[in-house]
């Protein structure tokens, strides 16, 4: 075999294996790009859905937040309303005691004090413009409990009175206290109202 042919045939190899080389490069380059594109693609998603999910949380926080302000607006105003009805209700009351019907009113406050304290004896404590029409009740309440005294000059009030027991238990059942008692549960009544709706259908 002669040199020209020995040299010819490495030259030869050479090629193929530089060809081979190339080849193998080029598939592991097509690999690595393929497996990069996968590894992109999954990072893409990766982000979309955590970008959704936090899309999702704030509108949810959102909403909530916005639910909780429009209740806060609706419940305020609703017992703005129920304030004022009660102020009026209070300026009516206070006209009461020169009307005909308030001897009726004070009588069957004073007897559900009675009923509600349970004593042997009691003491009803009114406002001094109610002493004379207070005396007159009680001298009807003695034929059923002879141990009823008169308090005076304690108290300030449109109208009702405060009935105690001797072993100390008291009711009272002033205008301003029976509706201050009304108006806590009214406004409680409410509250619940607001939670189980949603604002709008309120």
């Amino acid at each position: 075999m002669g040199l020209d042919t020995i040299i010819a045939r490495i030259h030869d190899d050479a090629q193929k294996e530089a060809s081979r080389i190339r080849a193998d490069a080029q598939a592991e380059a097509k690999q690595i790009e393929a497996t990069g594109a996968l590894e992109a693609e999954k990072a893409y998603q990766t982000i979309i859905l955590l970008a959704s999910r936090d899309i999702r949380q704030k509108r949810a926080q959102l909403r909530s937040r916005a639910l909780i302000e429009a209740r806060t607006i609706i419940r305020q105003e609703k017992e703005d309303q129920i304030n004022r009805c009660f102020e009026n209700a209070l300026l009516e009351l206070e006209t009461i005691r020169e009307k005909e019907k308030y001897r009726a009113v004070l009588l069957r406050l004073i007897n559900d004090g009675i009923s509600s304290v349970h004593s042997d004896s009691y003491t009803i404590t009114v406002d001094d413009r109610d002493r004379e029409i207070t005396g007159e009740i009680i001298s009807v309440l003695k034929e059923d409990t002879d141990e009823i005294s008169i308090r005076t000059g304690s108290i300030r009030t449109a109208g009702g009175a405060l009935i105690a027991g001797s072993h100390g238990v008291m009711v009272d059942n002033t205008f301003e206290a029976r509706l201050a008692r009304y108006k806590k549960e009214l406004l409680y009544r409410v509250a619940r109202i607001l939670l189980e709706k949603e604002p709008g259908i309120a």
